[in-house]
């Protein structure tokens, strides 16, 4: 709320050079900022003014502005956030809000309610950094968070039950097929495996935490992977995006020999091109094929059926895929946005980069300063097709010529000095 009421104060003074008259708005004092007659170069200037001093992204707080829908009320004489513009009344919040000054906590996102839902099998140590993150979330969007308790240690099961947040932990049920210990996802050097099954039963655990949520009147299901670590503003950026579907991105090194790449995807299975890679390391809402793990849904879309069931005509491994291609056979767009990046604990190895994340104050730049020319090199080299694949399209797009451009490519590439001879 300081934030927030920063935000108005610091608007309100740069074009303060008048007082309120009569029973209309005041002239200067945010004059014309209604919906109607909104000065986009005065609000652009106030949010780049005060998102870097508070540490918020300008666009982020532009987004809460124009949810906020504020105008001026004849009848009170003060900047309100009128009634017309709520969307549905949301417990705890009381059905009948009226008009409320700016500066209460009507600015907030009294308009959206959040569920978060966290299905849960990890080792203690990186659930206490992912469970600390969901406590410090900012605003008051949060309904409550879901937790099903899947774990196989003790310790992880008593983190759950002391969240210091409204929650509720659901135990998996003693009589559904309990998972073994080699079940689940493998994970190594290599990369991690899905044991077949494992992301058929996790999908129907995730499938049941949707339809207990549209029993209730939340707006948004907020799904997070149990070793995601979280900014304290992601919600508050992603519901100002007003989206469908939007996942905020990570960077993990999925196998050791690979370089750190994005949970998002353009074409299914988990086909990444190149140029969406290099895009995602700056700031960016992108459109992709695929997405999950930190993920923000509308209500809307879970109304219209969109699960993770398996579909059993679609061969791929892991419920997010399956949800992505329901979601895109529905007509919704997938996002993905990297203004505020999540660390991902995939290995052990990761919280270093956690510790790093939190003494730089949780800015961005401490993830994708690894992200450099070093690594846009080694990217490349993964993404990029090799040589053989180039001939192939050449002479499908381009005909002989295009093939011969390529072979004439992949023999210099194969002549090695010491063959050449010498005339």
């Amino acid at each position: 709320m300081c934030l927030l009421r920063s935000f108005f104060q610091e608007h309100t003074e740069d074009h303060a050079d008048g007082s309120p008259t009569g029973g209309g708005p005041p002239t200067p004092p945010l004059q014309g900022l209604t919906r109607e007659q909104e000065p986009t170069s005065s609000l652009s200037g106030a949010v780049l003014r005060i998102g870097p001093r508070v540490g918020v992204v300008p666009d982020t707080l532009r987004g809460w502005w124009k949810q906020a829908e504020i105008e001026w009320s004849p009848e009170s004489g003060r900047w309100v956030a009128p009634r017309k513009t709520a969307r549905r009344p949301q417990p705890p919040l009381t059905s009948d809000r009226g008009e409320e000054p700016v500066d209460a906590v009507s600015f907030s996102f009294v308009y959206r309610s959040v569920v978060v839902a966290m299905p849960v099998r990890e080792k203690p140590h990186r659930l206490v950094e992912s469970l600390a993150a969901l406590s410090g979330l900012n605003g008051e969007c949060v309904v409550e968070t879901w937790f099903i308790d899947d774990n196989k240690d003790e310790r992880s099961s008593a983190l759950l039950y002391s969240f210091d947040r409204p929650s509720r932990v659901t135990s998996v049920a003693a009589d559904s097929p309990k998972p073994s210990r080699q079940e689940g996802i493998r994970r190594s050097q290599f990369g991690h495996q899905w044991v077949p099954g494992a992301d058929e039963r996790l999908g129907m655990l995730k499938d049941d935490l949707i339809r207990q949520f549209l029993e209730t009147e939340a707006t948004h299901m907020f799904f997070l992977d149990a070793d995601v670590v979280v900014h304290p503003d992601i919600l508050m950026h992603l519901l100002s995006l007003e989206v469908p579907i939007v996942a905020e991105v990570y960077w993990t090194q999925f196998r050791q020999a690979d370089p750190l790449l994005p949970q998002v995807w353009n074409i299914q299975p988990g086909i990444r091109r190149l140029e969406t890679v290099l895009a995602l390391r700056d700031p960016a809402t992108l459109k992709v094929g695929g997405l999950g793990a930190c993920t923000l849904i509308e209500r809307r879309v879970l109304e219209a059926g969109v699960r993770f069931e398996r579909v059993d005509s679609v061969p791929y491994w892991g419920e997010d895929r399956h949800f992505c291609v329901r979601a895109q056979a529905s007509g919704f767009e997938l996002l993905a946005d990297s203004h505020l990046p999540a660390v991902h604990l995939y290995r052990d190895e990761d919280l270093s980069v956690l510790a790093a994340w939190k003494s730089a104050h949780l800015a961005s730049t401490s993830i994708t300063d690894r992200l450099d020319e070093r690594w846009e090199r080694a990217v490349r080299r993964h993404l990029e097709p090799p040589l053989w694949a180039q001939a192939r399209t050449g002479c499908r797009d381009f005909g002989l010529a295009g093939a011969r451009s390529i072979a004439r490519r992949i023999g210099t590439s194969r002549r090695s000095p010491s063959t050449t001879k010498s005339v």
